[in-house]
């Protein structure tokens, strides 16, 4: 059940500072699927040794100040990672 929340800043979900490491993906459909609210950035997301092998890249929207290190992202469709209304985001 639903509930209103006052003031409304309060019901929305915020995701920081989150760390990913160390993990290897095969036969994946999407390597990357991620979108924040305009109200609600996806914050400082970590990745750290990751390789992914998808049939396509995939998308990412509002984020903000994501790091990479050692990642890779091998999509069978030759796409890259389509990066939109995000800053601090390269892949």
């Amino acid at each position: 059940m639903l509930h209103k929340v006052e003031p409304a800043e309060k019901g929305v979900p915020h995701f920081k500072d989150i760390y990913v490491s160390n993990v290897k993906v095969k036969y994946a459909k999407k390597a990357m699927n991620a979108s924040g609210y305009e109200k609600s950035i996806l914050q400082n997301l970590n990745f750290n040794n990751v390789n992914v092998n998808a049939a396509t890249a995939g998308d990412i929207g509002y984020a903000e100040n994501w790091n990479m290190k050692n990642v890779t992202i091998k999509a069978i469709d030759k796409s890259k990672v389509v990066v939109k209304k995000s800053s601090g985001v390269n892949f």
